[in-house]
Protein backbone atom coordinates (compact mmCIF):
# COMPACT_ATOMS: atom_id res chain seq x y z
CA UNK A 1 0.00 0.00 0.00
CA UNK A 2 2.95 2.68 0.63
CA UNK A 3 4.39 1.76 -2.75
CA UNK A 4 0.76 3.06 -4.47
CA UNK A 5 0.07 5.67 -2.20
CA UNK A 6 4.05 6.84 -3.30
CA UNK A 7 3.36 6.16 -6.45
CA UNK A 8 0.08 8.54 -6.61
CA UNK A 9 1.71 11.48 -4.96
CA UNK A 10 4.15 11.38 -7.70
CA UNK A 11 1.69 11.10 -10.10
CA UNK A 12 -0.01 13.76 -8.87
CA UNK A 13 3.01 15.82 -8.56
CA UNK A 14 4.19 15.57 -12.14
CA UNK A 15 0.24 16.45 -13.50
CA UNK A 16 0.05 19.31 -11.28
CA UNK A 17 3.59 20.50 -12.91
CA UNK A 18 2.50 19.71 -16.30
CA UNK A 19 -1.00 21.64 -16.04
CA UNK A 20 1.08 24.82 -14.48
CA UNK A 21 3.67 24.87 -16.94
CA UNK A 22 0.85 24.26 -19.81
CA UNK A 23 -1.00 27.35 -18.39
CA UNK A 24 2.26 29.39 -18.28
CA UNK A 25 3.72 28.60 -21.96
CA UNK A 26 -0.18 28.94 -23.06
CA UNK A 27 0.27 32.64 -21.60
CA UNK A 28 3.35 33.47 -23.73
CA UNK A 29 2.04 31.80 -26.44
CA UNK A 30 -1.44 33.87 -26.53
CA UNK A 31 0.47 36.63 -25.51
CA UNK A 32 2.67 36.38 -28.87
CA UNK A 33 0.27 35.50 -31.23
CA UNK A 34 -1.99 37.95 -29.84
CA UNK A 35 0.61 41.26 -30.06
CA UNK A 36 0.30 41.79 -33.81
CA UNK A 37 -3.11 42.57 -33.30
CA UNK A 38 -3.09 44.53 -30.19
CA UNK A 39 -2.50 48.75 -31.04
CA UNK A 40 -3.34 49.78 -27.77
CA UNK A 41 -2.18 47.34 -25.35
CA UNK A 42 -6.10 46.38 -23.88
CA UNK A 43 -5.93 43.13 -25.72
CA UNK A 44 -2.73 41.86 -24.42
CA UNK A 45 -3.39 42.79 -20.94
CA UNK A 46 -6.73 40.99 -20.70
CA UNK A 47 -5.26 37.63 -21.81
CA UNK A 48 -5.84 35.07 -18.45
CA UNK A 49 -4.43 31.72 -18.14
CA UNK A 50 -5.11 29.62 -14.93
CA UNK A 51 -4.93 26.44 -13.91
CA UNK A 52 -6.11 23.96 -11.17
CA UNK A 53 -7.09 21.16 -9.84
CA UNK A 54 -10.80 20.10 -9.73
CA UNK A 55 -10.85 17.04 -8.20
CA UNK A 56 -8.46 14.56 -7.23
CA UNK A 57 -7.87 13.33 -10.91
CA UNK A 58 -8.20 15.92 -13.07
CA UNK A 59 -6.52 19.47 -13.28
CA UNK A 60 -7.72 21.77 -15.22
CA UNK A 61 -6.43 24.61 -17.76
CA UNK A 62 -8.50 27.55 -18.97
CA UNK A 63 -7.76 30.72 -20.84
CA UNK A 64 -9.92 33.61 -22.03
CA UNK A 65 -9.78 37.13 -23.09
CA UNK A 66 -12.81 39.25 -22.41
CA UNK A 67 -12.33 42.16 -24.60
CA UNK A 68 -14.35 42.30 -27.98
CA UNK A 69 -11.69 42.89 -30.34
CA UNK A 70 -10.40 39.28 -29.07
CA UNK A 71 -12.94 37.48 -30.73
CA UNK A 72 -13.04 40.23 -34.09
CA UNK A 73 -9.77 39.70 -34.76
CA UNK A 74 -9.35 35.88 -34.06
CA UNK A 75 -12.77 34.88 -35.57
CA UNK A 76 -12.95 38.40 -38.07
CA UNK A 77 -15.69 40.89 -38.91
CA UNK A 78 -17.89 41.68 -41.40
CA UNK A 79 -17.80 45.43 -41.76
CA UNK A 80 -19.76 47.82 -39.07
CA UNK A 81 -20.43 51.04 -37.88
CA UNK A 82 -18.42 52.31 -34.43
CA UNK A 83 -20.28 55.31 -32.45
CA UNK A 84 -18.52 56.10 -29.06
CA UNK A 85 -20.36 55.51 -26.16
CA UNK A 86 -19.43 57.43 -23.42
CA UNK A 87 -18.29 60.57 -25.54
CA UNK A 88 -18.72 63.02 -28.52
CA UNK A 89 -16.16 61.61 -30.41
CA UNK A 90 -14.04 58.84 -31.08
CA UNK A 91 -10.26 59.00 -30.80
CA UNK A 92 -7.56 57.38 -32.75
CA UNK A 93 -4.20 58.11 -34.38
CA UNK A 94 -3.94 57.30 -38.26
CA UNK A 95 -0.57 58.18 -39.61
CA UNK A 96 0.99 59.54 -36.87
CA UNK A 97 -1.98 62.07 -36.48
CA UNK A 98 -4.78 62.50 -33.97
CA UNK A 99 -7.97 62.04 -35.26
CA UNK A 100 -11.29 62.43 -34.24
CA UNK A 101 -14.73 61.32 -35.36
CA UNK A 102 -18.53 61.20 -34.11
CA UNK A 103 -18.47 57.85 -36.51
CA UNK A 104 -16.68 54.90 -38.09
CA UNK A 105 -17.61 52.98 -40.71
CA UNK A 106 -14.87 49.98 -40.20
CA UNK A 107 -14.28 48.06 -43.71
CA UNK A 108 -14.33 44.41 -41.40
CA UNK A 109 -11.26 42.24 -41.17
CA UNK A 110 -10.10 38.65 -42.52
CA UNK A 111 -10.12 36.16 -39.15
CA UNK A 112 -6.22 36.03 -37.92
CA UNK A 113 -7.14 32.71 -35.81
CA UNK A 114 -4.65 33.39 -33.53
CA UNK A 115 -6.68 32.46 -30.06
CA UNK A 116 -7.98 29.65 -31.90
CA UNK A 117 -4.62 28.33 -32.88
CA UNK A 118 -2.85 28.78 -29.96
CA UNK A 119 -6.22 26.83 -28.24
CA UNK A 120 -6.74 24.05 -30.83
CA UNK A 121 -5.87 20.44 -29.97
CA UNK A 122 -2.74 20.38 -32.32
CA UNK A 123 -1.69 23.49 -30.64
CA UNK A 124 -1.96 22.70 -26.90
CA UNK A 125 -0.22 19.66 -27.89
CA UNK A 126 2.83 21.58 -29.52
CA UNK A 127 3.18 23.17 -26.62
CA UNK A 128 2.74 20.03 -24.28
CA UNK A 129 5.40 18.66 -26.59
CA UNK A 130 8.42 20.67 -25.39
CA UNK A 131 8.37 19.37 -21.92
CA UNK A 132 6.19 16.01 -21.32
CA UNK A 133 7.77 13.12 -23.15
CA UNK A 134 7.42 12.72 -26.66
Amino acid sequence: MANADGLRRAVETRAGFITRRLALDLNDELHQAAAPHNATGEMVRAIRVTSGRISPTTWRVDAEVPVIQAATTDRGASPHIIRPRRAKALRFVVDGRVVYARIVHHPGNAPSRWFSDVMSPAGVRRILARFVGR
